[in-house]
């Protein structure tokens, strides 16, 4: 659903006694007008009431929040880390090509690739809304097979040398992975809700991209095709990064903190839903 992003949906009156042409199902998004709100979805059978409740995190499935707010934290974390690791290569001229922190920042990254896909794993868990029903279910196992193939990729790349084509194709992987994430991670800004994180995501989403065309789609296509496209220099792109992880770090853990705080709301919402009476 789309809503102003100051605003959360505010259930239907009781004495309404049909449902207003702008609600649709949260399982399904089955469109709810003239339907009774004590009735059930004609296509997937979830409870109207569900569909016309807020639709703050707050409300939403209080173990579902904490997977959020484990994904934005892990996260976050990863890329303090991938910041660390990016840093000495700015002096990399003056650091011997045996030098043992190349070979620590490699080791390193063996490590961080698989705890990526764990991350993007934990953010593409489908929300639970009643019974088999589930929000988001396309677009959650689409961000968990993008993180998939990107750990794929990595393994393949890390034991193999494939052709400078198989190379440009498998570039296309972490653009692909950073667009779904920070695309759900916008939505779901929407839903905290939190208008700064919802304004900073595309922003974050632009420059992620835009530093893996430059530094890995741009130099694969120049090799496979032969074209002389234009380069960035190393250490010009290694400034980049620094900046872009930056940015998405304090963006991040924006996330980690509003994820951390509606899963708290969710929890107190969840034993408050419990303990009143049926």
């Amino acid at each position: 659903m789309d809503h102003d992003i100051s605003l959360t949906n505010t259930p239907t009156p009781a004495t309404e006694q049909t449902v207003g042409e702008q609600w649709v199902c949260v399982a399904c998004e089955y469109p709810l007008k003239g339907l009774h709100p004590a009735g059930v979805c004609p296509e997937c059978g979830t409870s109207i009431a569900i569909s016309l409740r807020d639709d703050r995190l707050a409300h939403a499935n209080p173990l579902w929040v904490m997977r959020l707010a484990q994904a934005a934290t892990l996260s976050c974390f990863l890329s303090v880390a991938g910041w660390l690791l990016e840093f000495p290569l700015i002096f990399l001229h003056l650091v011997p090509q045996n030098s043992w922190i190349l070979y620590a920042t490699n080791q390193v990254h063996t490590f961080i690739s698989p705890l990526v896909w764990l991350a993007l794993w934990l953010l593409g868990t489908p929300e639970p809304v009643t019974g088999n029903s589930y929000r988001n279910r396309g677009w959650c196992w689409a961000i968990r097979i993008a993180g998939t193939l990107q750990l794929f990729r990595y393994l393949i790349l890390s034991t193999m040398h494939p052709s400078p084509m198989i190379d440009l194709i498998f570039s296309f992987i972490p653009i692909c992975v950073v667009t779904l994430a920070w695309m759900y991670k916008r939505q779901l800004a929407r839903r905290i809700p939190d208008k700064a994180l919802y304004t900073h995501a595309p922003f974050v989403l632009t420059a992620l991209v835009l530093l893996d065309l430059l530094g890995y789609t741009i130099p694969y296509a120049r090799v496979a095709f032969g074209v002389p496209l234009p380069l960035i220099s190393p250490p010009a792109q290694r400034l980049a990064n620094l900046v872009v992880l930056g940015y998405a770090i304090f963006i991040l853990a924006g996330f980690s903190n509003r994820f951390t705080q509606a899963t708290n709301e969710a929890m107190r919402n969840h034993l408050l839903d419990e303990q009143s009476p049926q």
